[in-house]
């Protein structure tokens, strides 16, 4: 393809000599170069005001007050309107048994309380929310679900620190028949299909999603015998196949 004059002339810079229609070409480009410039500098500024907006959940909180309780594992705090989902916890949804034990429960314990803050490896979900540990009143509130039947431990590659205390507090909750526990299990699998990136188990086939939710990457999902099994490992069931 053969070039502008203006191009390969080595007076080019020189405007007043160029006839006007390679004047023209001249500005339309170096228009057309302001123009990518000043998208990319707009850009780069928008990027870093999204994340100056957005601090760093290690650097901006360490305490806060609970506004509202959205479900059991689930809390919006003053801080920024953040919302925070306790770590290495699932509590029941919207439509399980003890939905509304498990939501009552947690209001309890923190609804317009203050509340000290603890991070894991992993500080925020896929999600955007926080993702902690929460002690109010000298009690870890995490623990406190899961101890008194209203959580599953869920335990995911971000959220391990403690996983000792929350695997403990689940056993006596089951030892005790309290909360989900009391339910009656549902029916028994050949085997179950264990997500440890998502702290989930599911029914063999479930197509359900679950690293999502925790922000962790996809993992192959393990075949496990029984429940019990998952229970020990630290998975919760699937919110949607229900195992």
């Amino acid at each position: 393809m053969d070039l502008p004059r203006w191009l390969t002339d080595r007076q080019w810079l020189n405007l007043s000599r160029l006839p006007r229609f390679e004047r023209r070409q001249i500005v339309i480009i170096v228009l057309f170069a302001i123009g990518l410039i000043a998208a990319g500098v707009l850009a780069n500024l928008s990027c870093r005001l999204r994340h100056a907006a957005r601090p760093s959940p290690r650097q901006a909180y360490g305490s806060a007050t609970v506004v509202r309780v959205r479900s059991g594992d689930t809390l919006r705090i003053d801080r920024n309107d953040e919302l925070l989902a306790l770590a290495g916890i699932r509590a029941p949804g919207d439509d399980e048994p003890q939905c509304d034990e498990s939501r009552r429960r947690c209001a309890e314990l923190v609804l317009n309380q203050a509340i000290t803050i603890a991070y894991d490896a992993q500080d925020r979900d896929a999600d955007g929310r926080l993702v902690a540990y929460v002690d109010c009143n000298g009690v870890c509130v995490n623990s406190r679900l899961v101890e008194d039947g209203l959580a599953w431990v869920r335990l995911t590659p971000g959220t391990q620190r403690r996983s000792a205390e929350l695997l403990a507090a689940q056993a006596r909750a089951r030892k005790a028949r309290l909360g989900v526990w009391s339910l009656p299990p549902p029916d028994v699998e050949k085997s179950y299909e264990l997500d440890p990136a998502g702290g989930l188990f599911h029914r063999t086939g479930c197509g359900a999603a679950g690293p999502a939710a925790q922000g962790a990457s996809a993992v192959p999902r393990e075949g496990v015998a029984s429940r019990d099994a998952c229970f020990e490992r630290g998975a919760a069931p699937c919110p949607l196949c229900r195992p």
